[in-house]
Formats: structure tokens, sequence, C-alpha cells
């Protein structure tokens, strides 16, 4: 049985170079090539500045990784994809009050969307894509591909990955989705590959680099001013730059009053009178649901789970 050819993105971090060391050590995929993506071009930045991406020194890593397992490395430039589906969908829906989540979009668009036309274009529509995330994948009884939790459950990833279609997940392998982290990172100082765990992981957003992500979009979106409101008394207790920059359950730090510096919560947002709406404490009631409305479904499969559609009920797991 020939094996099956795969693409291994990498993006120069511990996670998708011990995938790729998986994958060459293989006896169900041939890597055709490593691949790194660039999702974000420093000229496109109205405040340029050098620290603001780290895009030079994870390809460098990436390099390195594929040097000493001696794969090849295709690069591979999907900045104005990401600009136009990713960055431009994020400061709309900011800009409407709205928090998205920039790495569900990164992964729906471009990573399982641009990325696997990509391969098939360069590649061949065979070619199966890996990835780094901390996910798992099983066939059902009709053939349908579902996507599962990651044995290591703290760095688990679906949640990030729940938007990708059917089509891209069917072919795609995730080779660290059954390690722990700590395993991850053994398996590459066993392998020649233990500059990797030196690198710092990747938490944040490209774009934003070193800053605060509030001064990062006043860039982006104009700051409106309007007043902070305690909903229990009507009192205005401080002043916000606009209701954009606010998320529900966000903290806030008012001005030094009365030798304290108060710490309130936000409750609600009311963009039409420019104003937010705050508890005093994180416990209050005023901040937690019995019931909450979902738009945009987004079923892997295609179809709503048999189980919904038979009582009615689904289980949900809240992250």
């Amino acid at each position: 049985m020939s094996r099956r050819p795969v693409v291994c993105a990498v993006s120069g971090g511990v996670d998708s170079a011990v995938s790729l060391l998986r994958l060459v050590h293989s006896k169900e995929f041939q890597v055709s090539s490593a691949l790194f993506m660039k999702n974000w071009d420093l000229r496109e930045e109205m405040d340029f500045s050098p620290l603001t991406c780290t895009s030079d020194t994870d390809e460098a890593f990436a390099r390195q990784v594929c040097e000493r397992l001696r794969v090849p490395l295709h690069i591979a430039d999907f900045s104005k994809d990401y600009w136009n589906e990713v960055f431009t969908t994020m400061i709309s829906k900011y800009k409407k009050g709205v928090t998205p989540n920039p790495d569900i979009l990164c992964n729906r668009y471009i990573k399982f969307g641009s990325l696997r036309k990509y391969i098939d274009t360069y590649f061949g529509p065979d070619n199966w894509i890996s990835t780094g995330h901390y996910a798992r994948t099983s066939r059902d009884g009709s053939g349908q591909t579902e996507l599962k939790l990651s044995r290591d459950k703290v760095k688990d990833q679906t949640f990030f990955l729940s938007q990708i279609s059917q089509a891209a997940l069917s072919k795609t392998v995730f080779p660290v989705g059954g390690l722990e982290k700590r395993q991850v990172k053994k398996l590459a100082d066993e392998n020649n590959l233990a500059f990797v765990n030196g690198k710092k992981e990747s938490m944040g957003l490209c774009f934003v680099g070193d800053r605060k992500f509030n001064h990062f979009l006043r860039d982006y979106i104009p700051v409106k001013k309007g007043p902070i409101v305690d909903f229990a008394s009507g009192e205005v207790v401080g002043t916000h730059e606009g209701v954009q920059f606010c998320t529900i359950g966000q903290s806030i730090d008012l001005p030094y009053v009365k030798k304290e510096a108060p710490t309130v919560f936000v409750y609600k947002r009311d963009p039409e009178t420019n104003t937010v709406f705050v508890v005093s404490r994180r416990s209050s009631p005023l901040l937690w649901r019995s019931t909450f409305s979902v738009q945009c479904f987004h079923w892997i499969s295609g179809s709503p789970p048999r189980k919904l559609l038979n009582d009615g009920k689904v289980s949900s797991y809240m992250r």
C-alpha cells in the first residue's frame, strides 16, 4: 500500500516541528514538502514597527527544522488573503461592537481554505495537510470525518478549528493530537530539535506584536469617548474611548479616587448612546447567564448532529 502524500505546515514552533518529525518517520504518509505561511505584510501596517511581527524569526526556525530533518521547505505568501478574509472582517466586527476570534477566522479561511487550494494547485489534490494543532480526527459510520478533542485537554485547540470545512478536515492530519505537550517537547529533545523548545511560544496575533491589543485597534478604529456608568446606581464613574474597545466581562481600572483605584467589570454596552455599563464585583449575578442565543451555526459534517434532530437537545462544552 502506497503512502499518502502530505504537505506539512511549519511555523517554527515545537508543535509543527514534531509533527513534521513524526510524518518523516510515518509508514502511512510520505512528506511532499514542508510549507511556511506568510500571513502578514508589514508594509500594510499604518504604524510600522520592527517589533510588530516575528515572521522572519519564525521562518528561520522553520528552515532550520527542515534542514535537520532533510525536508524541502516551500514558502507561500497568503498576506492578501489574510488581510481580506481575516483582518478586515475582524476590524469590521469590532466597529459593530462584536468581539470576533481572529484565530477561528484564520483557520477557516486561510490555513484550511486558501492553503488547501494552494496545495491542490502546486502539489496536487491528493496531498493531505498536516499542522501542529492539538486535535484529533476519526471517521463515523457514514464516512464523515469528525473533529475530536486532543489527548492534552489543556492544549486542546478544537475550538479554534470549529469552523473549518468537512472537505478540508477529511484530508488533514494532526500528528501531535495524540500526545501531551511534555511528550512533544521530549521528542524534540531526543531528535536533534531541542533548539525549538527554547523558542518563545506564539500566544497572540502576529500583527499585534508587543503592543496592547486596544492600542493596536486604535490605529484602525477612531476613538469615541463616552461614559462608564455604574449599572446599580446610575452614576457616571469614568470615561471609555469607545464601546468597541470593551468586551462583556472585561475588567476596567478606573482613575485614582479616594485613595483607591477601583476595578469594575463590563456588564453591557450600548452602541447607540456610546455607554458602557459596569458592575463592581466579578461575582455579580449580572455577569452570569442561564440562557444564551447562537447564530450562524457551522456543522463540520454539513448537517446538525442526529441527537439534536431526534431529541431537540445537545450537550455542549463552553470555551
